[in-house]
């Protein structure tokens, strides 16, 4: 069932790439961008996470928390940010609790929707580019993203359920959101 906004958001439990304890409700008091991608070895997902990151000093300067969600294992995520500096909290979670938890859907229609009307290819290709070091494919390549935007109160501002494989929030909707300003 997909999430609406003024819901609140679905706490969890789980460790991050580091190990360590990552509890949804222990970031109240902060804005929150929860970020669901496919899997780490995703070139698709990849060029999202960077322009996501290329933002990292101005959302870290408004406080943002960014809790990236990849479908794939601790060894492919520590292959993924290996000579990386990343601002967002990767959290692997190969067995799906936190997608299911939120809804976020598998489709071949999507996947081929994505490829085949929206640019997909593409964006594969360009986020291909930015891979440091070879990242493996674990994880279902025919997962849709979804990213969500939850206030210092934990509820749900934006719930963005990918219409196809490589539809994501607009950055420029996450820094409206860090900055206090109302997002569609």
């Amino acid at each position: 069932m997909k999430l609406q906004p003024d819901q609140t958001a679905p706490d969890f439990s789980i460790r991050d790439v580091h190990g360590n304890t990552v509890k949804l409700s222990d970031y109240r008091g902060k804005k929150v961008l929860l970020s669901l991608s496919r899997f780490a070895g995703c070139p698709i997902c990849n060029l999202h996470f960077h322009e996501v990151q290329k933002n990292a000093d101005y959302l870290r300067s408004r406080g943002l928390v960014i809790l990236s969600v990849h479908e794939s294992g601790q060894k492919i995520m520590e292959d993924f940010i290996k000579d990386e500096t990343i601002y967002a909290t990767m959290i692997p979670d190969p067995d799906a609790k936190i997608y299911s938890l939120y809804g976020a859907e598998r489709s071949w229609g999507k996947f081929l929707k994505g490829m085949l009307l929206h640019g997909s290819l593409g964006k594969a290709m360009s986020g291909m580019k930015l891979f440091k070091h070879k990242v493996s494919s674990e994880g279902n390549k025919d997962r849709v993203g979804a990213d969500f935007l939850i206030n210092e109160s934990g509820r749900i501002v934006t719930a963005h359920y990918g219409e196809y494989v490589g539809d994501r929030l607009a950055v420029e909707d996450i820094k409206r959101f860090a900055d206090g300003r109302a997002t569609a």
